[in-house]
């Protein structure tokens, strides 16, 4: 297990030197920029969210992804609108279908971004340690992280018919998948 972990830190050490945007790194969206979930664009950062994960099993990707998009300016440095309008599509083995939602800013500092959908009852959350999750709970209000890790602590979610969403490509410890 400890070679694993070195041979992982080396790799992401090397993604680091391929991945060099100064605008992404150090920044609570480095490790998804490191994966390739946000890229820095002309003018602006774009966000491919892809989420394959919609339930706590086994971890294994669902035969469908919900996927967000979303862009916001690649000003330096990086100042998250107050408000964004998140594109969604549900592809695979269920019918497709799109939608989309003005999300609010409402957690913002140097380990956490939290966004929150009144219309859509739903919380959008990136953490600089590399957590990605899409909780789209259908409560009146904003869930924070540390109420949604209460909620895992107690394991609310084994029978629980909404539960949050998570990203292979975020929950994978290995980081050869990402270079190219």
């Amino acid at each position: 297990m400890e070679n694993f972990q070195k041979r992982q830190d080396s790799l992401r050490n090397e993604l680091l030197k391929i991945k060099n945007d100064k605008l992404l790194l150090n920044t609570v969206f480095e490790e998804h920029y490191i994966r390739g979930l946000v890229t820095n664009e002309m003018n602006f950062l774009k966000f491919r969210l892809p989420f394959n994960l919609h339930a706590p099993d086994c971890g294994a990707p669902d035969c469908y992804t919900t996927e967000l998009t979303f862009e916001i300016s690649n000003n330096l440095p990086i100042k998250l609108p107050s408000r964004i309008t998140i594109n969604g599509v549900e592809d695979g083995c269920v019918e497709s279908k799109s939608w989309s939602g003005d999300f609010e800013l409402l957690e913002l500092n140097e380990q956490l971004v939290n966004y929150y959908s009144v219309e859509l009852q739903s919380n959008l959350y990136f953490t600089k340690n590399g957590r990605l999750i899409y909780f789209p709970h259908e409560k009146g209000k904003s869930i924070s992280l540390i109420e949604l890790d209460k909620m895992y602590d107690r394991w609310e979610f084994d029978d629980a018919e909404i539960t949050p969403y998570l990203s292979t490509i975020m929950t994978t410890s290995e980081y050869e998948l990402f270079l190219d």
